[in-house]
């Protein structure tokens, strides 16, 4: 199986989107932040489950235990690459 190639950020990257996590903490954006570390991070087969849920949560005007579970395993696993 191939090995997927990690994405690199350069130092100001990281700077700019942890500012930018810190702020949606700050706002309990917790779903938009999964979903940035997912597009910076995640896999192609991610970024479509995202999609798929954030559409899904935008349609029921709010988020279960199943997907917030989902996007805390698939997103904020990724948060220490950005440190």
């Amino acid at each position: 199986k191939k090995k997927k190639k990690m994405r690199k950020l350069t130092d100001s990257q990281k700077k700019k989107y942890k500012r930018i996590y810190n702020r949606n903490e700050n706002r309990n954006y917790h779903t938009e932040n999964a979903i940035m570390l997912i597009n910076l991070f995640g896999s192609s087969a991610e970024k479509r489950r995202a999609k798929k849920i954030k559409k899904e949560i935008d349609k029921q005007e709010y988020i279960t235990p199943k997907q917030s579970d989902w996007f805390y395993n698939h997103g904020h696993i990724h948060y220490k690459r950005l440190l």
